[in-house]
Formats: C-alpha cells, structure tokens, sequence
C-alpha cells in the first residue's frame, strides 16, 4: 500500500496554532458574552437582583453614565435596586460587535427598556444603563486589566 503526502502549494502561508487558538477563543468569548447578556436581561426582567448581581466578580467596577463609579459586587447590587425597585423593564441587549485583546472581552451595542413615567422617581430610573462585563476565568477573579 503506497502513502500518498499532499504537498502544499508554494508561497501560501499555513494558518498557524496560534492563529487557530486565538479564533477559538475569540468565538468562545463571543458566546460566553452573549449567554451572560441574556441571563443578566432575563434575570433583571424575572427581578432576581442576586442573580443580576452575581455576574459580577467580587471586586468588579460598574461604570453607569452620569455617575461615579460603583465599586464591588454588594454596591453593584444596591445601585441597581433603585432602577428595578422603579419598575425599569423588559430590558433587551441588541450587541453590534464584540471584540478582545488578549484575556479581555467587552461587547458594544444598544439596549431597549420600558421606563415607567413617574415624575417622583423619573430621573432615578434613568441612570440605569448596563455597564461593560470584564470576564474572568474561574479561580481569577481579582486579576484586573491595565487601564
């Protein structure tokens, strides 16, 4: 029985295992990005305020428009209190791109929310806006990117 060994055609570059890795994992971050969008809206809409909340790492930073940041994961869970408590609804992500450069992920996009009329708490309500998620793997959690 006769091998036969394809032989690749000059002048065309092999896809490297690093190239092939690194697409990997991009794809993988992209998923895991979307899956956590969709269980921190599903979550918000259900009104589970630990689940929301548990997205994020212990020491995790929020970064809401218009206000200073939120720093730790209890805060994080206060913070949002206000908006849910103000009836802040059927919250959708519509994600336009997500990126990464090295061990971190972030998704840019649009969201979509019913924000009650209450002239009461109105501007309370407003400052709701879903903070970028840094990603984490298991067991590395305080690792924190340079800024």
């Amino acid at each position: 029985m006769k091998t036969t060994v394809k032989k690749r055609a000059k002048n065309v570059p092999r896809k490297s295992i690093r190239t092939a890795r690194k697409s990997a994992k991009t794809s993988n971050a992209a998923v895991i990005i979307r899956q956590m969008g969709n269980d921190w809206a599903r979550h918000w809409n259900a009104g589970i305020l630990d689940k929301v909340a548990a997205a994020y790492a212990p020491d995790a930073v929020y970064l809401p428009p218009h206000h200073e940041a939120i720093h730790g994961r209890d805060a994080i869970r206060e913070y949002l209190r206000g908006p849910l408590s103000h009836g802040v609804s059927d919250l959708a992500f519509d994600v336009t791109y997500i990126k990464q450069d090295g061990k971190v992920a972030w998704d840019v996009g649009t969201y979509r929310v019913n924000v009650p009329f209450r002239p009461c708490c109105f501007p309370t309500a407003l400052r709701f806006l879903r903070a970028a998620l840094v990603l984490h793997p298991p067991g590395r959690e305080s690792e924190r990117p340079s800024v």
